[in-house]
C-alpha cells in the first residue's frame, strides 16, 4: 500500500493530479474530453462514485469513493495515471511539426495556452529520464486526503471549487464548466454524474 492511503479500500478520498511542471495540457476540449472519458470508464466499469471534482489547466482535483471492495482509489489512481499519460503522449507525438492547438476561450483569456508538442515532449522526456521512465507526464504524488468528517468534506469541496475563481478563469465558480461546482450550487447535471454522500458530523 503506497504511503497516504489507508488500509480500507472503500474510503473517501481527497485527490490531487498534476502534471509535471505544471505544463497546460487541460486547455483544449479534446484534452478534456480525454480526463472525462476516463473518469466515466470508472465510473461505470470500476464502480468509483465522484462527489465533486475539477479540471484545471494543469492539475486535477476530485473526491472519490470506491463502491467495490475489491478495487480501491490507489487502484483506480495507478490505471487512471497509466493510460491518460500514454494518451496525452500519443496525442502529442500526433502533434509533433504542427502549432500547438488554440486553447478553448475561457481558459485563453485568462492566459492559460499550451506549448508547443515538441517542447513538452521534450520536457516530459527529460522528466522521465531523471525518473528512469521513457516519459513523466504526471507528478508522482496524488497528494491523497482521506475524509472523515463532513467538515472536512465541505473545506475539500470549498477549495476544489475556488480554483477557477482564484486562477481568475471565472468569477463565480459555478460559472466554470469543468468542475460540479453548478451541481452543488444548483443542481445541474455536469460532465460527469455526482454521487452526494454524508459523513460523520
Amino acid at each position: 500500500m503506497k504511503k497516504g492511503w489507508a488500509r480500507e479500500k472503500q474510503q473517501a478520498y481527497f485527490i490531487t493530479n498534476t502534471i509535471a511542471g505544471w505544463k497546460n495540457i487541460f486547455v483544449t476540449i479534446r484534452a478534456i474530453n480525454m480526463i472525462v472519458d476516463s473518469w466515466k470508464f470508472f465510473v461505470e466499469r470500476r464502480g468509483i462514485n465522484f462527489l465533486a471534482y475539477i479540471v484545471m489547466p494543469s492539475h486535477l482535483h476530485y473526491i472519490v469513493h470506491a463502491a467495490d471492495p475489491q478495487y480501491g482509489i490507489s487502484d483506480m489512481q495507478r490505471d487512471f495515471k497509466r493510460h491518460t499519460a500514454r494518451q496525452i503522449i500519443a496525442g502529442l507525438q500526433a502533434a509533433f511539426d504542427k502549432p500547438p492547438a488554440p486553447s478553448l476561450s475561457i481558459f485563453a483569456a485568462a492566459g492559460f495556452h499550451r506549448e508547443p508538442a515538441r517542447s513538452l515532449l521534450e520536457y516530459f522526456r527529460n522528466a522521465g529520464r531523471i525518473a528512469g521512465q521513457t516519459y513523466r507526464v504526471w507528478l508522482p504524488d496524488d497528494q491523497p486526503e482521506m475524509i472523515f468528517t463532513q467538515k472536512f468534506f465541505e473545506q475539500k469541496l470549498g477549495y476544489l471549487h475556488a480554483n477557477a475563481v482564484e486562477s481568475k478563469i471565472v468569477m463565480v465558480r459555478e460559472e466554470f464548466p469543468y468542475s460540479s461546482a453548478a451541481f452543488y450550487a444548483n443542481g445541474k447535471e455536469g460532465l460527469i454524474p455526482i454521487t452526494p454522500m454524508r459523513f460523520i458530523e
